[in-house]
């Protein structure tokens, strides 16, 4: 039952309940707050496909950075401490990104 409970705080919207959900949780989210971001998130794009769900490259960056901006929280002092700057660089690049997208687009 804790192992179940502990799953489900790796899911978008889940408030932890306790450490356990909130270490795991963190864990999950890790790679936001990294140098590898947008290897990893190219990889989950690709799982999405897999499954069905396309996304054009704006698209996807929009939907990354509502995750990031408006739902995703680290919950423990270490990704407090550790990740959050990295995390608001990548938000940066997506935005940069977006920007171009948009602007091309204008063209």
């Amino acid at each position: 039952e804790l192992i179940q409970k502990m799953i489900q705080s790796t899911r978008a919207g889940f408030k932890p309940q306790n450490n356990y959900d909130k270490i795991l949780s963190d864990a999950d989210h890790d790679y936001f707050g990294r140098e590898d971001y947008f290897e990893i998130s190219d990889k989950l794009r690709e799982e999405f496909i897999f499954f069905g769900q396309e996304f054009t490259e704006l698209e996807w960056i929009q939907f990354q950075l509502n995750y990031l901006e408006k739902e995703h929280v680290f919950w423990t002092n270490w990704s407090k401490t550790k990740r959050f700057d990295k995390k608001n660089e990548n938000i940066l690049k997506l935005k940069i990104k977006q920007e171009k997208i948009i602007n091309e687009n204008l063209h």
